[in-house]
């Protein structure tokens, strides 16, 4: 979901100003870490941005995109399960055509890099049917995600 607003700076330069979120889950991984296999889930993302665009004519525009993200990562391996906070920034470029009065399609594409989040986790291991803990592993979590939208949108 997507709400924003375009200011006009002049005839043909656009200011736009937005806010995107997707509740839902955007993907799944697995991953193998120290040998155990687990899922790696990207849900509750929202960005904030900037959109600078261009007036190619009266119902044509191009629009880049600038922006703060954060979503919800939700690790899970071998029954255990964590989750945390990612942050980091978004980037896109996009196209937009007006059709029937202030109804318009448009096709854009994204990029979002976040940041890695450092954490640290036990290292068990087991002998004789015994779990043992040896001490800490010092872990890095990151992650990109890139889109392709196609829609239409009205401008009020």
């Amino acid at each position: 979901m997507t709400l924003g607003y375009t200011y006009a700076l002049t005839n043909q330069f656009l200011l736009g100003i937005g806010a995107e979120y997707s509740p839902f889950s955007q993907s799944t991984q697995n991953m193998t870490d120290a040998g155990v296999m687990g899922t790696i889930a990207m849900t509750r993302s929202w960005n904030l941005f900037l959109a600078p665009g261009y007036a190619i004519d009266d119902d044509k525009a191009i629009y880049a995109k600038v922006g703060y993200s954060r979503a919800k990562i939700t690790i899970s391996d071998g029954g255990n399960q964590g989750s945390t906070l990612l942050s980091g920034y978004s980037l896109g470029l996009g196209y937009k055509q007006f059709f029937a009065g202030n109804w318009y399609g448009f096709i854009e594409t994204n990029f979002t890099a976040y940041r890695n989040h450092e954490f640290s986790t036990s290292e068990p291991f087991s002998y004789d049917h015994v779990a043992y803990t040896t001490g800490t592993n010092n872990k890095s979590l990151g992650a990109y995600s890139s889109n392709a939208l196609l829609g239409i949108g009205y401008k009020f």
